[in-house]
């Protein structure tokens, strides 16, 4: 029986009907099924042959044209980089960071942009984007500096399993490539090749060396020396100044026996390695392809300072071998020559260790100006406090300088708090000589404990935190701020308000509440005492209940005093706006006059604007929410990207979530998927779990701009479940069907038949149902088939009730069919949603609904059904009532051009030029919606 459909209804269906997935017709697949999965021909079978991946084409295709000067057209090469990276190719996606980190081949320079790039190649397992991950933490290069972060990646680069694999390039590259640059890199010394994998590992464990070193492992660092210095057949991959730090620690013992044999070894290995000593650590982000060779001077010169800072922290090491008076090769002269290496490249300890050489007279007659000369670079340059401490020292006793007291005092006040010289200079006791590490430790514990001076107590507490030239103990430290307090030091008083709450394990207290009520005691101490910080945490305490009571008005009363002591206490703006926040929305619900709610909100604006003016994340981020809700005068999509952009350019991860969702829809900028799916990929790189199941239905349903793949969509899909969210499994299943993996399918499968969720149970049976029935990986069991089905109709699985409910309406019981598909549709299966919206908008087996059929066609076509995408593309063209407006009928026949979809491109083309002459009507066409 032939259903009722109007006209042009019946016009979308046929044509949608050739399309994979329509719901009209016997041939109709299984609305569940992925691509893929079909059972194969059993009676002819075809060869198969390799498969090819869309990405890696795009990508040598780019690099054609990017690395090789197949063509001028660099804009083509940047398009076609941009999608190899998009559709989660790995080594496009390392490609592109380092790009963006140069700004090279015309790409806008962002370093943040490109080491977030970086970063998705090597989470996905790229061992080269790891090691140039790891230089970016280490060197702070468009992430935080961050050695923990960089000697995460670095080991990840350094282990055997590390994949050092690269696509294998088309022949044709492969010509073009050997007309122009060798494939691997030939040392000076012979025409062996060098394996590029080898030299970025050389460079991974040097990295790691230096970090180990900073953190006194001398014995791992020692080994990552060596491993750094013999990389590779014969050692032709190593790093000359790896094997010269190594030789210098055989030499001296440190982090291993002395050994003088092994650093003769060692020195000679250095000299061989020399020719090679241009491929420096900041190569790193240039070696990192079989056959690229891109950028060099670009990336070298981005990175220049990073790589110093490296080169003299060795040299650094050399020179402090040298100046060891206990050493049998002491000698000063060839330290002071080692240190003003160092101190060219910036090391600010070797800038001090020349001002002692110098001032001693350790290098012949003392020269209190070139003390004075190195101890003014450490200090304005560097920062450094006994930098500025020894400066002062200079300045108030004419010590190679004109004595100047009002510029030693300058400097004193400015330090005063965090340096013991300084503090004394202030009160008149400032020493008269030039004071080592040791000394100034030494002179700060005499007047905490002789003296009994509160504001040296203060600062030998923080000795004690710190570590600086005492042993680290959260007890001395507590101890010494106590002894401050007792004296009504302000500063010495909230430090242990901060102290009791972070350490209070430390301190003796079994639970965190207990800290919390000594925190807030010394809290209010300090800022009864006008201590602006003490004042602002009191406030959060307050307005959170942390050890007190909650009470947001005295949180108000104490983060304006706060702000009144200094106004530049930028959490207390921001936590004052959440506050108003929170006052605005009660006073709308209860409400309030217009003027109380008026008042209201420009109290809430004026303090996030100015948290945000001080550089707060925090309040740019609420300023885009409350632009992107309407909070003002009314919603202002533009204004709440800007604000969003900020704040995750200040580093907010649910910052990229917002400015994916709004790329996604169009919200305040263009539609771009390939745009959303970047900064889905980023939130969901720092957990933002929303973000990453967005990218998920991404990656799955194949959005324009994103990949289908389901080998890259399966990483995702694996971290999702790794984030506690076990559903993920499901469409992971799919994915393995897909890629005909059926063995790892069906155990997946049957182990989550035992999970707890019925959603998930179901899902598991209906999928093994598909296994039995297709005989995929299995034999055929069409009996299990259906006893897997019942199972997953029990359960109320939405692709067995639908595949019930096609089966009714093929034998024209609609009145039993309707209620499965209803079914379904609460369970926002897509081909439901569009199947029902058809029905309702025939008035077929229902009463007639267009409303509701337009919102179930549109939601398929938003969830990426390619049928729904287009039939609601053809009705706009065909203008039937209640059918998308332009903008969102071109997005649809775009995204089923897409897709594959054979009418899509003639509707996309007629749509595009009723955009350029639209026709004229007789009534007012419905506004455009933003």
């Amino acid at each position: 029986m032939s259903p009722r459909i109007p006209q042009v209804l019946a016009l979308l269906l046929s044509l949608a009907a050739s399309s994979p997935g329509s719901a009209a017709g016997e041939s109709a697949p299984s609305p569940a099924r992925v691509p893929g999965t079909e059972a194969p021909n059993a009676t002819a079978p075809a060869k198969v042959e390799p498969e090819k991946d869309p990405a890696a084409d795009l990508y040598w295709q780019a690099l054609a044209i990017l690395d090789l000067g197949r063509s001028g057209d660099l804009a083509r090469g940047r398009s076609l980089l941009q999608q190899a990276a998009d559709l989660e190719f790995a080594p496009a996606q390392h490609r592109l960071g380092i790009s963006l980190l140069a700004g090279y081949d015309g790409f806008t320079k962002s370093k943040r942009k490109g080491a977030n790039w970086i970063r998705l190649a090597a989470e996905r397992g790229d061992a080269f984007a790891r090691v140039n991950l790891g230089f970016c933490y280490y060197s702070g290069i468009g992430v935080s500096k961050d050695h923990q972060e960089a000697e995460h990646w670095l080991d990840a680069a350094v282990d055997p399993k590390a994949d050092y694999t690269v696509p294998k390039p088309p022949p044709e590259f492969l010509a073009a490539q050997s007309r122009r640059a060798p494939e691997t890199e030939a040392t000076l010394s012979g025409d062996l090749p060098v394996d590029r994998a080898d030299l970025v590992r050389a460079k991974a464990f040097l990295i790691l060396a230096c970090i180990s070193a900073e953190k006194g492992d001398l014995a791992k660092a020692q080994e990552r020396y060596v491993a750094a210095a013999t990389m590779g057949p014969g050692g032709r991959a190593g790093i000359p100044a790896a094997a010269g730090k190594a030789a210098i620690n055989y030499a001296f013992g440190r982090g291993v026996p002395r050994d003088m044999a092994k650093a003769t070894e060692m020195l000679d290995r250095g000299k061989k390695l020399g020719a090679r000593a241009s491929a420096s650590i900041a190569h790193t982000l240039v070696d990192a392809h079989l056959v690229d060779d891109f950028a060099q001077a670009d990336v070298e010169e981005e990175l220049t300072d990073a790589s110093a800072e490296i080169q003299s922290d060795i040299q650094y090491s050399i020179a402090g071998s040298f100046a060891d008076s206990k050493s049998p090769d002491y000698n000063p002269g060839e330290a002071a020559r080692w240190y003003e290496l160092a101190a060219s490249g910036g090391e600010t300890w070797a800038m001090l260790s020349l001002a002692f050489l110098h001032n001693d007279g350790r290098l012949g007659r003392p020269d209190p100006a070139k003390s004075f000369e190195w101890f003014k670079q450490a200090a304005e340059k560097k920062g450094h406090l006994l930098a500025w401490a020894n400066l002062a020292i200079c300045y108030g006793n004419g010590i190679g300088v004109a004595r100047d007291s009002e510029k030693a005092l300058e400097i004193c006040k400015r330090k005063r708090d965090q340096e013991i010289v300084c503090y004394l200079g202030t009160i008149g006791q400032l020493p008269a000589n030039i004071l080592t590490y040791d000394q100034a430790a030494e002179l700060n514990r005499t007047w905490a404990s002789q003296k009994k001076d509160p504001q040296a107590q203060y600062l030998m507490g923080f000795r004690c935190l710190l570590g600086w030239g005492a042993k680290v103990s959260a007890r001395d430290a507590a101890s010494w701020f106590k002894k401050a307090a007792k004296a009504g030091h302000r500063r010495a008083l909230c430090e242990l308000g901060d102290l009791y709450y972070s350490h209070w394990a430390d301190l003796g207290y079994s639970a965190q509440w207990e800290g919390a009520k000594m925190s807030v005691k010394y809290l209010r101490q300090a800022a009864d005492l006008g201590d602006a910080e003490a004042m602002s945490h009191l406030a959060f305490d307050y307005q959170k209940g942390i050890g007190i009571p909650e009470d947001d008005s005295q949180a108000v009363i104490w983060y304006e005093k706060a702000i009144k002591a200094d106004p530049a206490q930028v959490q207390a703006y921001n936590e004052l706006g959440i506050i108003y926040e929170e006052r605005l929305d009660k006073a709308k619900e209860q409400g309030c006059p217009a003027a109380e709610i008026g008042e209201l909100r420009e109290k809430m604006f004026r303090h996030y604007r100015e948290a945000d003016r001080l550089g707060s994340a925090a309040a740019a981020w609420n300023l885009g929410l409350l632009a992107y809700q309407g909070a003002g005068d009314k919603p202002d999509s533009h204004e709440a990207y800007v604000h969003f952009d900020t704040a995750a350019n200040r580093g907010l991860p649910a910052a990229h979530r917002y400015l994916g969702q709004m790329h996604e829809h169009g919200e305040g900028v263009p539609v771009n998927f390939r745009e959303a799916a970047y900064h889905y990929r980023i939130a969901a790189l720092d957990g933002d779990t929303k973000a990453l199941i967005r990218l998920c239905e991404f990656v799955f349903t194949g959005k324009e701009g994103v990949s289908q793949d389901f080998d890259r969509a399966q990483f995702w899909f694996i971290r999702l479940q790794q984030q506690g969210k076990p559903g993920a499994l499901v469409p992971l299943c799919d994915i393995l069907l897909g890629r005909h993996d059926y063995t790892t399918a069906m155990k997946l499968v049957r182990m989550l038949t035992d999970a707890n969720d019925n959603w998930i149970k179901g899902a598991a049976y209906e999928r093994m149902g598909r296994i039995y029935a297709e005989g995929l990986g299995v034999e055929l069991s069409p009996s299990e088939a259906q006893r897997c089905y019942a199972k997953a109709r029990k359960l109320g699985n939405e692709d067995v009730l639908f595949r019930d409910a096609q089966a009714l309406l093929k034998e024209g019981r609609k009145a039993e069919a309707i209620p499965l598909i209803e079914r379904a549709v609460e369970r926002d299966l897509p081909i439901a949603n569009f199947t029902l919206g058809c029905l309702l908008l025939a008035g077929d087996g229902v009463a007639q609904d267009p409303a509701r059929a337009w919102a179930l066609i549109r939601k398929a076509a938003n969830e990426g059904l390619v049928d729904a995408q287009f039939c609601a593309a053809l009705a706009a063209l065909k203008k039937i009532p209640g059918a998308p407006d332009l903008d969102e009928a071109l997005r649809h026949a775009e995204a089923a051009e897409t897709a594959g979809h054979p009418k899509a491109r003639l509707v996309r083309e007629q749509l595009e030029k009723l955009r350029v002459q639209p026709e004229t009507h007789a009534t007012e066409a419905e506004p455009r919606k933003f």
